[in-house]
């Protein structure tokens, strides 16, 4: 799916997409490593709600190998603690 995203996102239109999707974001993420759409035709944009203000907005930068410049806090991490309880033996 994200490689598709990716795709149509090339020809120059323009696509906006929420997801909870690390798979989702890692596909665009390749496309971009691989050449499909360059970097800076790509922006993710990362919400954080607190309560009684404004939310707030992290706008991590896409690199030409696919990695991004940083990750915000508690972004995808879900999967690392599965995994987490997953190995524990018992």
């Amino acid at each position: 799916m994200g490689n598709l995203i990716a795709l149509a996102a090339s020809c120059d239109i323009q696509i906006v997409v929420e997801t909870h999707s690390d798979h989702l974001m890692d596909g665009i993420r390749i496309a971009v490593k691989e050449q499909i759409i360059a970097a800076d035709k790509v922006a993710f944009q990362y919400f954080t709600k607190k309560s009684n203000e404004p939310s707030e907005v992290e706008s991590p930068k896409l690199h030409e190998n696919g990695k991004l410049d940083f990750w915000p806090e508690c972004f995808f991490d879900q999967t690392l603690k599965n995994r987490a309880i997953l190995a524990r033996k018992g």
